[in-house]
């Protein structure tokens, strides 16, 4: 929700991140019928329920309205869940906390689900309860436990061929480890080398993740397009690491941008991708990949994501030092010296032909 004053009042109304790709369920998806028919209504109901002005609330409909039905949602289901809000008074909508009032009077709101793995060819698992509901009301001391009204059925999503096939955790090989946990106990010295022999540079990750398998290249070299001085990467680096510098490469353009981030790369570059494709020029590689040197299909995401893999190649090549950083503060300050550091370095300033407009020092004094 966005709060803002107007004509001396306080005025809400509904705000989504920019980052936000309004993913919403697809209706082809093997889900109850129920839910992909709820979600436009639940959509509508948030956004009528938070704009408290009826111009704001026009321009969130149809904003709202246009991500629904790019999500493959009919328009007279959308037409529908918005008319059937609109006929709510929102005054009781915005007053009603029924859970508070709950807690307040001690009333036993507890609820009792029935989870069942969902399958289209399954019984009418719903109507089956209802229908058996009063066997709850035959002992008197059941019913003072389990209320016939706070049973109902859920249901929970099954695997996906992707999941099964491309499990998200790598299996242990029970052998090695027990081989390796051997050889450390015996000497110590073998523990050592192992940790010191890692090999460095920029990797993908264990999960091959979109952002590894399409932008991130493996060297251990970093190199911009401005100068022939070579960064040698140090350490494992990939797209979970906390605190790095990056360099992002145009292909077309040759000319190169480097950033840094105190949280993870996968989260940051997230960011980036997300400003590209809706034109929000929030610094200025969104900018740049958004002018007439850029022409990047941008709808679906997956041609846009094949589009702009075209374009440009990152690469991860330094992992921040916060040991001695106390607070948030100290580690922008440190991400932003650094990378100041390397647009010298690399040359990705403006004035030597690169992307970065102003060293990142200036952004974080201003």
């Amino acid at each position: 929700m966005y709060i803002y004053t107007k004509n001396g009042r306080i005025e809400t109304k509904t705000y989504s991140k920019p980052s936000d790709s309004h993913s919403y369920l697809l209706p082809q998806s093997c889900h109850p019928t129920h839910i992909s028919e709820n979600i436009p209504y639940g959509v509508a109901h948030r956004v009528f329920k938070n704009c408290s002005e009826p111009s704001e609330y026009i321009n969130c409909k149809n904003e709202f309205k246009q991500y629904l039905h790019n999500r493959n949602y009919n328009m007279d289901l959308i037409e529908n869940s918005f008319s059937k809000v609109e006929n709510l008074d929102r005054s009781k909508l915005i007053n009603k906390d029924s859970n508070l009032e709950n807690r307040v009077s001690g009333k036993d709101d507890r609820s009792f689900p029935l989870v069942c793995d969902f399958n289209p060819g399954l019984p009418p698992v719903g109507k089956i309860v209802n229908k058996n509901r009063f066997i709850l009301n035959l002992d008197p001391e059941l019913r003072k436990v389990i209320k016939p009204d706070s049973v109902f059925v859920s249901y929970r999503g099954n695997k996906t061929i992707k999941e099964t096939l491309v499990p998200s955790k790598l299996e242990v090989d029970s052998k090695n480890v027990n081989d390796v946990t051997e050889a450390s106990t015996d000497s110590d010295i073998f523990v050592e080398t192992a940790s010191t022999t890692e090999e460095s540079g920029c990797f993908h990750c264990e999960a091959m993740c979109k952002a590894c398998r399409l932008f991130i290249g493996q060297s251990k070299t970093a190199k911009s397009f401005h100068t022939d001085f070579t960064v040698n990467i140090q350490g494992r680096l990939d797209c979970n690491t906390v605190g790095v510098c990056y360099l992002i490469n145009d292909k077309i353009c040759r000319r190169s941008s480097v950033g840094s981030t105190v949280n993870n790369f996968k989260k940051r570059w997230q960011n980036h991708k997300s400003h590209i494709r809706k034109g929000v020029k929030s610094c200025e590689i969104a900018t740049h990949f958004n002018s007439e040197f850029h022409d990047i299909d941008k709808e679906p995401l997956k041609v846009f994501d094949s589009e702009l893999s075209k374009h440009l190649e990152v690469f991860i090549f330094e992992k921040l030092n916060f040991s001695n950083c106390h607070t948030v503060e100290d580690r922008f300050k440190i991400a932003k010296e650094r990378e100041t550091f390397w647009q010298h370095q690399l040359m990705t300033l403006d004035t030597f032909g690169g992307l970065n407009k102003r060293t990142a020092i200036n952004e974080l004094r201003n």
